[in-house]
């Protein structure tokens, strides 16, 4: 189990850093939500893209539950060295998935837990909202992934002070990294 780590300053509030990293080596293919046809499996897709490519460069193909289809390139290759194939690789991955929509860079994203989150300030739609421009006004540069969310559902929180959230950072390298300097309701993390 992961440390907690309580902020010297404020001793209210805790995190919890997490290890979920997305790699530098990832393209994403996004999709409508028609069924990917059964005869085209992740070994037929990575085949096929390969054989138009120049050389050899993906090494997996994964198609994720959220209609979402990542393609890892080989050990050694960027993302950004798949990028300079780009229009070869577009036009084949729609001629095998018309249903594709965009070809795009996977980014890298922390999950931070943020223990101690006032519950009061924060009602659901509005709250989640409040979380996402508190951390983007103080923390210029600090981009948000996804809406955070709350690790408890809303009635155990209804007879909280606090509760804990995830919040999603792009771009950092580590948790410890994500943490540095974030200001979350006049608090340093």
């Amino acid at each position: 189990m992961a440390d907690l780590h309580q902020d010297s300053q404020h001793p209210h509030l805790f995190h919890q850093p997490s290890t979920k990293i997305h790699g530098l080596r990832t393209l994403i293919i996004t999709r409508e939500g028609t069924p990917i046809p059964k005869e085209i499996t992740p070994l037929f897709l990575r085949n096929q893209i390969n054989a138009a490519l120049p050389k050899v460069l993906i090494a997996e193909v994964r198609f994720t539950p959220n209609l979402l289809i990542q393609l890892i390139a080989v050990t050694l290759t960027t993302s950004n060295t798949l990028l300079k194939s780009r229009a070869k690789l577009e036009e084949t991955i729609r001629t095998i998935l018309p249903s594709a929509t965009s070809l795009q860079k996977d980014v890298q994203v922390v999950q931070v837990v943020v223990h101690n989150i006032p519950t009061s300030i924060l009602s659901a739609s509005e709250g989640y909202l409040q979380v996402r421009n508190e951390v983007q006004s103080f923390n210029p540069g600090t981009t948000l992934h996804r809406t955070p969310r709350w690790l408890t559902r809303l009635a155990k929180r209804e007879n909280n002070a606090a509760s804990s959230m995830v919040l999603s950072i792009v771009g950092r390298p580590s948790a410890t990294e994500a943490l540095k300097g974030l200001l979350l309701f006049g608090s340093n993390l």
